[in-house]
């Protein structure tokens, strides 16, 4: 059962959609978005050509765009029904549904592989939602989670990633007095691998990031954490 925060949260972000407007909302990663695009080269590197996908909370579908054009078997999912038409509406072909992550509409063991980039931190239900991956994952399949380090710093200020989040929820982030996760990557993995076989986390960076974060792999913003059923 979906619970009434996490309704309250897609309402939110329905919301957000529709006061925006559809052209501020877009399935490309431009040249300049160099997170995006280490995602994407991770997600690339990591799922393999004859898999069936879920992108479990694809919002506008800026990580299916590449494999749908690819002629990959991916089911694109997210909770909000705007982002779900965007998707469409943007991508033009694929496979996209309406659904919530800690209540998948899928049967047990439908896929070889989820990937879900940046959903968690917006779940109040985290144990639901990796329950709900070990079921509709087939045996031996793959779990990619890529989200924010509760350590991480902004590249190029430095300033802690728990500031900026701080005050993106006392000016435009505001939902259901839900603050936004950010994730102890050892923790994490640990929960996961209470459920997941092999769970392991490692650091993303960007391309023209400092040296610092390569000496100090901890205060990268992202994480990708890689677990099998």
């Amino acid at each position: 059962m979906i619970s009434n925060k996490e309704k309250e949260i897609k309402e939110f972000f329905n919301k957000r959609v529709r006061v925006q407007g559809d052209k501020n909302f877009s399935p490309e990663i431009g040249a300049k978005n160099s997170s995006g695009l280490m995602i994407l080269d991770f997600l690339k590197k990591n799922i393999s050509p004859k898999d069936k996908i879920l992108d479990a909370g694809c919002g506008e579908g800026r990580f299916s765009k590449y494999f749908i054009e690819d002629g990959r078997d991916i089911t694109s999912m997210d909770f909000s029904e705007e982002y779900v038409r965007l998707a469409k509406k943007n991508i033009g072909k694929g496979k996209f549904i309406v659904g919530s992550v800690t209540e998948i509409p899928f049967k047990d063991n439908s896929f070889d592989c989820i990937f879900s980039v940046d959903v968690l931190q917006h779940v109040p239900d985290l144990k639901g939602a990796i329950n709900e991956f070990h079921r509709v994952l087939k045996k031996g399949g793959k779990l990619i989670i890529i989200d924010k380090n509760k350590f991480g710093v902004h590249r190029k200020y430095l300033i802690p990633n728990k500031l900026i989040q701080t005050y993106r929820e006392i000016t435009t982030w505001k939902y259901s007095g839900f603050k936004e996760r950010g994730f102890n990557p050892e923790k994490f993995r640990n929960e996961l691998g209470k459920v997941f076989e092999g769970a392991r986390f490692e650091y993303l960076m960007e391309r023209n990031k400092s040296s610092l974060f390569k000496m100090f792999p901890k205060l990268n913003l992202f994480v990708a954490w890689i677990a099998k059923k």
